[in-house]
């Protein structure tokens, strides 16, 4: 059944028709606070979650983190649910309980359940979608509750929960339009979701003074990698030491690139700091490291030529990114097939990747916000990439004459918005490697 613009959704509506639904009901795509939200939240489910919550803020590495936790909690059996944002390719990858995404079913329950409590009180996508994660995690009974952050943290939804743990990823200049143009004020914003006598790491020891001040304001249990705990790598095996505890001699995480280890170690440096509440031994992590997935993050979808897929958008995610592909010395030409939105770095993007990126093959993404052609390549341009830069009218068909010119010995990058990696994910689900 379709829902017509504006209207509320009918009795077996799809999940499609409540996702249109919701998009016409708020005039903007963001409206930080937490009040609204509060609000409906309490005629929901009054009083907290009957379960431990832990929120992952930052500008890279949340997915990471979040893919980590879930991993280890499971490994270590207890019942998980972890909420993540935005999608790549199905709205329900937002949802996941014990691993397994939500059904198209129970989420739909879930939004009608908040429409019939909201009355006339108007919610964001993003907020309709928090608490239809919420409220299928207290459902189901979770024992954690593992949150990413969508955009900041002091008035983000999902900060509308206390946290029993927190991990800061990075700072990094992103979403400036909300969360301001420089380094100390972006942590002020992502220091948000402390909470006074509960530990926050903050997984980078380069991070902004003003985190730190934050998290001394709000007595908060700082862990600051580097002074409370670190990693050392030896050989295939890796190495995790605390001021307290250690554990040796750990597996390389399956996810790629060595930034991952940065990760996991902020992710045991919690999960010790919470072993009381949550007691998870070695062979859980181990087993975590071993079996963690996730999408999107230098994954190969495609051969001669290599294809990978990752979501780098802004400048610090691209050095990721950069690092990366130098680990593929056989790779005789990189090719690109990349769009952003016009809010994004593209210029400080490119100029990480201009020494690697032979050509780049651009489109644009069907969004409002989407940069057009002549942003994109203008931009790029100003990042010194000074080779091939050609335009096409659609994903299928950058990526088609990229591929082309890349030949068999060649690599192929493909990466951007979260909606790039998306179409590619679909576009080589039915490929072989």
């Amino acid at each position: 059944m379709t829902a017509s613009c504006g209207d509320k959704p009918s009795v077996g509506a799809s999940l499609d028709d409540w996702l249109n639904y919701q998009l016409q009901l708020h005039t903007s795509e963001i409206d930080l606070g937490l009040e609204r939200i509060g609000r409906v939240w309490k005629l929901l489910h009054p009083g907290a979650p009957d379960a431990r919550i832990i929120t992952v803020a930052g500008t890279n590495g949340k997915g990471s983190c979040v893919a980590f936790l879930e991993a280890i909690l499971i490994a270590a059996d207890f019942h998980v649910g972890a909420y993540t944002s935005p999608h790549l390719v199905r709205y329900n990858e937002r949802i996941r309980i014990d691993g397994n995404e939500a059904s198209d079913t129970d989420i739909c329950s879930a939004f009608e359940q908040i429409e019939n409590a909201r009355g006339d009180t108007p919610l964001t996508y993003f907020e309709f979608g928090t608490l239809a994660a919420m409220l299928l995690f207290v459902q189901s009974g979770v024992d954690v509750i593992v949150l990413e952050v969508g955009l900041g943290g002091r008035l983000d939804a999902a900060n509308l929960f206390d946290a029993d743990g927190v991990i800061i990823t990075s700072i990094g200049l992103d979403h400036t339009d909300w969360l301001g143009d420089d380094l100390e004020q972006i942590a002020v914003e992502k220091a948000g979701v402390m909470r006074a006598g509960r530990p926050t790491v903050i997984a980078r020891p380069d991070m902004p003074a003003s985190l730190h001040s934050v998290a001394g304001q709000v007595g908060a249990k700082a862990l600051v990698r580097g002074h409370d705990y670190n990693l050392s790598v030896s050989g295939d095996e890796w190495h995790w030491q605390g001021n307290e505890t250690a554990h040796h001699a750990l597996p390389l995480p399956l996810l790629p690139g060595k930034h991952q280890l940065d990760n996991a170690a902020a992710v045991i440096a919690l999960l010790d700091s919470m072993r009381e509440s949550l007691p998870v031994n070695k062979a859980a992590i181990a087993t975590g490291l071993k079996t963690v997935s996730l999408a999107g993050r230098f994954q190969q979808v495609g051969s001669n030529p290599l294809v990978f897929v990752d979501v780098a958008h802004n400048r610090e995610a691209a050095a990721v990114l950069a690092d990366a592909m130098r680990t593929h010395d056989e790779v005789k030409e990189w090719h690109a097939v990349a769009s952003f939105y016009a809010d994004k770095p593209i210029e400080t993007i490119a100029e990480e990747l201009r020494e690697l990126i032979s050509r780049w093959h651009i489109y644009v993404l069907k969004d409002a916000r989407a940069a057009s052609s002549e942003i994109l390549q203008e931009k790029i341009r100003q990042g010194g990439v000074e080779g091939s830069i050609d335009a096409y009218g659609s994903f299928k068909q950058a990526v088609e004459s990229a591929r082309s010119a890349a030949g068999a010995d060649g690599g192929l990058v493909i990466f951007g918005s979260f909606e790039v990696a998306g179409a590619a994910l679909e576009y080589f689900s039915s490929k072989t490697l």
